[in-house]
């Protein structure tokens, strides 16, 4: 898989969040939570296969976060080579 980086608005749809403070929140507090890489001064993201890694590390009751789920968010993703 090509790695891929993904903006703040494209995390907080993918991870299902409304509000930028609980990603920066869980950057401060989540152990293993992805850190954002820093491109130019005003300019971050993450990459994407760090966030579907931790999301498939992430029980969901009881389970595991289903392979298809993020497949889901891969289909709804533009096609960055256009």
């Amino acid at each position: 898989m090509t790695d891929r980086l993904i903006r703040k608005a494209e995390l907080k749809r993918m991870l299902g969040v409304t509000s930028s403070t609980t990603i920066d929140k869980w950057e401060r507090t989540l152990p293993g939570f992805p850190r954002r890489r820093r491109i130019t001064g005003g300019v971050c993201g993450w990459l994407e296969t760090e966030i579907i890694e931790w999301l498939r590390s992430r029980p969901v009751d009881g389970g595991r976060v289903p392979v298809e789920a993020i497949k889901a968010h891969r289909s709804t993703c533009p096609n960055p080579s256009g």
